[in-house]
C-alpha cells in the first residue's frame, strides 16, 4: 500500500554526509544544516534519514530482494518504470542496495 508523505526519506550510503545527500535531494549543499535539525542523530550506512518539505510517494518491501521496478509499479502504476529508476536508486541505497522486508523505499513528486 502507498503512503504519500510529506517529508522525503533517503537511505544513507557509504559515504554520505549532510553536504553531500543536501546537494543530491535539494540541490543545494547549503541546505545541510536543514537534514542535520531533522537529523541529529549519528548518520549510519543503511539508516533512512528524514528530508524534510520533498513530499512524496513510499511503500513497503513486501520480500527480500523484491525488485525496484516492481516496487515503482506499485507506486506509479500508470507511469512506464525506466523513467524513475535513476530517482529510484538515488533515493534508496543506490543500485548494490538489497531490500529487505519491511524496508520503506520512497519517490519524490518531483
Amino acid at each position: 500500500m502507498n503512503t504519500l508523505l510529506k517529508h522525503g526519506v533517503y537511505r544513507l550510503r557509504k559515504g554520505d554526509n549532510a553536504r553531500k545527500v543536501a546537494e543530491l535531494v535539494y540541490g543545494d549543499q547549503n541546505k545541510a544544516s536543514v537534514l542535520l535539525q531533522a537529523n541529529p542523530e549519528a548518520w549510519i550506512e543503511g539508516d533512512a534519514i528524514q528530508v524534510p518539505n520533498k513530499a512524496g510517494v513510499a511503500t513497503q518491501v513486501r520480500y527480500d530482494g523484491q525488485s525496484p521496478a516492481e516496487l515503482i509499479r506499485t507506486m506509479f502504476p500508470e507511469q512506464p518504470t525506466h523513467i524513475f529508476m535513476d530517482k529510484f536508486y538515488l533515493w534508496n541505497g543506490g543500485q548494490d542496495e538489497l531490500l529487505q522486508m519491511g524496508d520503506l523505499v520512497f519517490l519524490p513528486n518531483r
